[in-house]
């Protein structure tokens, strides 16, 4: 499980959410696909956290969306997850 921060490049909002695929999420987002975040597609990720489980994939989301500013869930990605100049790509993009 993935807890995922992502921005979008026109508007620069930004978008917390957990999935199991990151790579098809991300797609999925970029496309248009989800209600929740079409209208501020396309969207770069900014980083991203492996979890355990959907559980504590659902504990750190809740945790990340209660910061509210931005800047705290930046830091946030940088101390503790992998940004996007550190991991090449997002798991599942090598397919």
């Amino acid at each position: 499980m993935y807890v995922y921060l992502l921005e979008s490049i026109e508007t620069g909002w930004r978008y917390i959410g957990q999935t199991q695929d990151l790579q098809q999420r991300i797609e999925r987002h970029n496309s248009g696909s989800e209600k929740s975040t079409k209208r501020h597609a396309p969207f770069k990720i900014i980083g991203y956290i492996q979890v355990k489980d959907r559980k504590e994939a659902l504990q750190l989301e809740r945790k990340l969306k209660g910061m509210k500013l931005r800047e705290r869930q930046y830091k946030y990605f940088l101390e503790n997850g992998t940004t996007k100049t550190e991991n090449h790509g997002v798991p599942g993009s090598e397919k």
